[in-house]
């Protein structure tokens, strides 16, 4: 179990917590971010790439409590000028030592890259949280772990877990079920960008059920939203579905890293 624990070492949710993050809850941008600076300035040089995003990281860490206000905007509104500025930053100090042949001066960022960027750590912090609940679980949770580190970490195919585990196919196919949903609850809670006091009342297991299906039936999204009571609540759903479908079509033409990819592959798997 400690590969799968330092695999998914993050959480994302501390950031709308209203409280001082501390790194484990910034983490989660780490991987995202790399990902989009190697493709949008695949000239700059890896360690300043890395720079880059430990000074983002930095940012978020010690200055998001005192300036981030939902009021304003999303929290993406916030990343896009914390990033813009410290790539801004870094083109300046360049500039005065050495010249960077080839690499262009930073653009605004477009949507959909701060699309992937946001849901891309809420995946990854979402994942973690599963882990860690069934972690403090004990021993009874055990198997829906194994399960999960041998489809997520391993790659392994449900029959060779099934045989690993000495269980069914179909207790595997269970499990890794239930895993989606929990996980599609925890993204939808953060992601929807609805008051507090509106998702205390919503069923977050149907949402989360309505969503999956929208994913895996896309033709029938409009029938499947209709399971949903409220003009609100079935345009955020709404909403975050285009979101999430614009992330993973970036995060497809950016060949996404190994962890990431089986993270994605898990949360539609079967869909």
């Amino acid at each position: 179990m400690s590969r799968s624990s330092a695999f998914w070492q993050t959480t994302c949710s501390a950031l709308r917590s209203g409280c001082q993050p501390g790194w484990e809850a910034v983490e989660s941008y780490r991987q995202p971010l790399q990902l989009f600076l190697a493709r949008r300035f695949p000239r700059l040089p890896e360690a300043a790439r890395l720079d880059i995003v430990q000074e983002v990281l930095l940012a978020i860490r010690e200055r998001l409590f005192e300036r981030y206000d939902a009021r304003r905007g999303p929290f993406r509104a916030y990343l896009s000028g914390v990033i813009h500025n410290q790539v801004r930053r870094h083109f300046r100090d360049a500039g005065r030592t050495r010249p960077l042949d080839g690499v262009p001066e930073p653009m605004a960022l477009p949507a959909s890259d701060l699309t992937a960027i946001e849901l891309s750590a809420e995946l990854l912090g979402a994942i973690r949280r599963w882990h860690d609940r069934h972690c403090l679980a004990g021993e009874t949770a055990l198997p829906r772990l194994y399960v999960l580190t041998g489809r997520l970490v391993h790659g392994l195919s449900y029959k060779q877990i099934a045989a690993r585990e000495k269980m069914s196919t179909d207790q595997v196919k269970r499990i890794l079920s239930s895993f989606r949903i929990e996980v599609l609850e925890d993204l939808l809670r953060t992601g929807l960008h609805l008051p507090k006091t509106e998702l205390r009342a919503v069923d977050m297991r149907l949402l989360a059920q309505v969503a999956r299906a929208a994913l895996s039936r896309p033709r029938k999204r409009s029938r499947q939203l209709q399971r949903i009571a409220g003009t609100a609540l079935r345009e955020a759903l709404e909403a975050w579905l285009l979101d999430f479908e614009a992330a993973l079509e970036h995060l497809g033409r950016a060949e996404p890293a190994e962890d990431l990819r089986r993270g994605l592959e898990m949360l539609l798997d079967d869909a």
